[in-house]
């Protein structure tokens, strides 16, 4: 049984979609976020955030462009800029990550990714600085977004 509670977070005027599973005052509770990877949602944790919840405050969040969030068109490097279009990148999601920390969670938090969510979250920690507690990386991706498009040209 989920006891997740779904939000929507505005970020950039794009619609986040992200979940809580557990809401505690406690200063001491973890703050866990939960960071999918290519071609997933926020529900690829549904079984993980509500046994984390148990335990700590555990956030699962969609990218934009997946789940129920925004879902903006592809822009590549060299396509002139078009309304409700954006270029993905690692550091577009690392940006919104950190951002959804500091503005939603507003606390300490340990941040767990797979495959490209793993990508996402080292760069978040990068930017979270100390406000990143911890790192945890399921089958991280080791390749860059480009890797294929590269090789072509």
């Amino acid at each position: 049984m989920s006891l997740n509670k779904s939000e929507t977070w505005n970020w950039k005027n794009w619609e986040i979609s992200w979940s809580l599973s557990k809401e505690s005052t406690s200063e001491k509770n973890i703050k866990i976020l939960l960071v999918h990877g290519f071609g997933a949602s926020k529900n690829h944790w549904r079984h993980n955030q509500d046994f984390l919840g148990k335990f700590s405050n555990c956030y699962a969040i969609d990218l934009l462009g997946f789940g129920k969030s925004s879902q903006p068109s592809a822009l590549l490097n060299y396509e002139t800029e078009k309304e409700n279009s954006i270029k993905y990148s690692f550091d577009l999601w690392g940006n919104q990550i950190s951002t959804f920390c500091a503005e939603v969670i507003k606390s300490p938090v340990y941040l767990v990714g797979n495959s490209i969510g793993g990508v996402i979250a080292l760069k978040a920690a990068e930017i979270l600085k100390d406000k990143c507690k911890g790192l945890i990386l399921i089958d991280c991706a080791q390749r860059t977004m480009d890797d294929k498009r590269l090789k072509k040209k």
